[in-house]
């Protein structure tokens, strides 16, 4: 929590770094896999993972882009049922790679959909805890690359969550 607060701050006077690296899309993966193994662990997950396109040479932040990703998987492991698997997703094509995660999970309504990307914002019926600052952090670390965020949801289908960003 005192490190998303810490991130906003710096966001909120325009102090957000960029350190741009070459890595790999399955690089991105398994880092933010490994942030949340645990979890993964401890509600028997299956995670289903797939690259298409080339995705050996990309050049981002890889610390950002991995807390994203990390974030987008939290969000689905926080809202899927235990035996349920979490898809992710990568596609390069048209000089962008795009990331997603996708659960099982709830789903959000169209009009939490509008909101979840705003700061100290959640759902209005979610019992889970948060700060509300995970998706608006990730918002401001994906644009800040000159990509894009967005959620494709339907209630009592899941959600699918993505970003894409220019390679």
């Amino acid at each position: 929590m005192v490190n998303e607060v810490l991130d906003i701050s710096k966001i909120e006077t325009g102090n957000v770094t960029l350190n741009y690296e070459e890595t790999s899309a399955q690089k991105v993966i398994n880092r933010a896999l490994s942030n949340v193994k645990t979890f993964i662990d401890e509600k028997d997950i299956q995670i289903k993972k797939s690259i298409n396109g080339e995705t050996d040479n990309l050049k981002l932040d890889v610390l950002k882009t991995t807390g994203v990703l990390t974030n987008f998987l939290t969000n689905a492991l926080r809202y899927s049922e235990n035996g349920k698997p979490i898809e992710i997703d990568v596609n390069r094509n048209n000089g962008t790679v795009e990331f997603s995660v996708k659960d099982y999970g709830p789903g959000i309504s169209k009009e939490d959909q509008q909101k979840v990307f705003k700061k100290y914002q959640r759902a209005k019926d979610d019992k889970t805890k948060g700060t509300g600052l995970g998706l608006a952090i990730s918002k401001e670390f994906i644009e800040a690359q000159g990509g894009k965020i967005w959620l494709e949801s339907e209630v009592g289908k899941g959600s699918r969550f993505l970003f894409s960003l220019p390679v």
